[in-house]
């Protein structure tokens, strides 16, 4: 049921399968068919990751998976009602959240990691519901988010008002912001009773009206901010009158709007917040562009005529450095989708190549992104890595079992050796938390060409022969089942070489001038 693989520009994309690597159920919180694992958000406490558990028990939790080990950072509605902890995010050695402390008030609450540091870091008396939302680091190292109403500072201790009259959100329908970074803060959008879009800076001063959209419609939503050079740009939907990317440039305290495609004012459906001077866009019905304030310009790098994304879909991807890979689609929901790579030391984009429909959260490992593809519609599910360093995306591993439930691979986060993620492919266990050794998945950094036509691996019991269309020097290595180092020479290609290993599964890992392959092999 698996798609071929797309190659690109020269860069190779190689299947690395572990079929010797055995997944492991790492927490079945609710024993039996019910799920206790729902919820994809974390944060980092360092290496520990904070989490969400759902049990019958305790309700819906923060929970952490430090050193190897699952638990339950508290049960802050003791009983079987939910805390409904949300909006993780990682804080001057603490993670901040939002959570309920009653059934019927939310308060900001902060971690250490341990039961007793897991407490109330701030709450407004008489909010109800009111929860606290939209966690942001702004540029000036304050951690902003709005709650009641209101935007709030803090530097991690005390909690300060800096205006009234603001909420941060996620505007589902095009999945995007209402807010950024911006400057020494952050920027937001809001509607003023006169349905014009307002957009504010928001520091430690204060806050500053920066512009004024004119009178939209009572439908209209304001999305997508993002900082882009000498500005932020942000976008307006549902009336041809002023729909379109906006970009507000500061040194010219000018608000104008962004011609796509010629005299088109379309917005931008979906962003991505590149560095403080452009960002990606998709401009449905056009295609993926990089959005650049100084000049006023935009450049279309993937053209693509689709002008469908599912509700609330953002755009997934993982940074590293000055490298970024991402998600773009073809044909909207129902793909196909590809994995495109950035690099803005050459500011180039690269297709990496085609995966499935029906694809996961993508999270960062390192120097690694990580995403799972045919998580749905009897697809089988894969788990793929892209190098985020020279730029190939390889199948790290894959499950033989038919994904007839939706989001059934979901990665987690890394942490003690292991890529964690929720799984829900076995009804007999639910949707619950399982974990797969990392080191196996990216021990073999792949570079240049690689083929099973350049490198043919002949073995017999512990004697290995790597057959090649001429001699050459090649490197050998051996890897465990774990990951660890168990072997490595130099040999020459064409020639047998004996394994001195006890009997059973490894990885092994051929380098020459030619390229670089891993494979299983397992030693008689």
């Amino acid at each position: 049921m698996r798609k071929s693989i797309l190659i690109n520009y020269f860069i190779l994309i190689t299947t690395f399968t572990l079929y010797g690597q055995t997944p492991e159920l790492f927490v079945d919180y609710d024993q039996g068919s019910e799920s206790s694992f729902n919820f994809t958000q974390i944060a980092y406490l360092g290496t520990s990751i904070i989490l969400t558990v759902d049990g019958v028990d305790i309700g819906r939790e923060p929970a952490i998976i430090k050193d190897g080990v699952f638990t339950v950072l508290k049960d802050i509605i003791e009983g079987s009602e939910d805390s409904s902890p949300a909006h993780y995010i990682s804080y001057n050695g603490k993670v901040f959240f939002s959570a309920r402390d009653t059934p019927d008030s939310y308060a900001v609450w902060e971690t250490d990691g341990t039961e007793e540091g897991t407490q109330i870091a701030f709450k407004v008396e008489g909010t109800s519901s009111l929860s606290p939302r939209g966690f942001i680091i702004g540029r000036d190292g304050a951690l902003y988010y709005t709650y009641a109403g209101n935007a709030y500072r803090t530097m991690g201790e005390e909690h300060e008002l800096v205006q009234e009259g603001a909420t941060f959100g996620f505007i589902y329908r095009n999945a995007s912001y209402n807010y950024s970074q911006y400057k020494d803060g952050v920027a937001y959008l809001r509607k003023n009773g006169d349905y014009a879009f307002e957009l504010y800076a928001i520091n430690e001063s204060g806050s500053t009206l920066l512009a004024v959209t004119e009178e939209t419609g009572f439908f209209t939503e304001g999305f997508g901010l993002g900082e882009v050079a000498n500005g932020i740009m942000f976008s307006l939907d549902d009336d041809d009158d002023y729909e379109g990317i906006y970009i507000y440039r500061e040194e010219q305290n000018d608000l104008s709007r962004l011609a796509i495609n010629g005299d088109n004012k379309l917005p931008s459906r979906r962003t991505i917040d590149l560095d403080e001077e452009k960002n990606i866009a998709w401009v449905g019905g056009e295609g993926y562009y990089l959005i650049n304030g100084t000049p006023l310009e935009s450049e279309l790098f993937y053209e693509r005529s689709n002008n469908v994304a599912g509700q609330g879909d953002i755009i997934e991807f993982a940074k590293y450095e000055d490298k970024i890979a991402f998600l773009v689609t073809d044909h909207g929901i129902f793909g196909p989708d590809y994995i495109m790579y950035y690099d803005d030391n050459t500011g180039d984009f690269t297709n990496l190549g085609e995966i499935e429909s029906y694809f996961s959260n993508m999270i960062t490992y390192k120097n690694f992104g990580i995403i799972a593809d045919g998580t749905s519609n009897l697809f089988d599910p894969v788990i793929h890595l892209v190098d985020l360093e020279d730029g190939t995306l390889r199948q790290a591993y894959s499950f033989d079992v038919s994904s007839n439930e939706t989001n059934s691979v979901r990665p987690i986060g890394v942490q003690d050796g292991y890529l964690y993620y929720i799984y829900n492919l076995d009804a007999a266990v639910g949707s619950e938390l399982y974990r797969i050794k990392i080191d196996e998945l990216v021990i073999s950094s792949v570079n240049g060409e690689l083929s099973n036509s350049i490198y043919q691996i002949k073995q017999s019991r512990n004697v290995i022969n790597v057959n090649m269309d001429s001699q050459i020097d090649i490197d050998v290595h051996i890897y465990g089942q774990s990951g660890q180092l168990l072997h490595n020479s130099k040999e020459k290609s064409n020639r047998d070489f004996i394994i001195d290993l006890p009997q059973g599964l490894y990885f092994l890992s051929i380098t020459s001038e030619k390229g670089r392959i891993a494979s299983q092999i397992f030693i008689e």
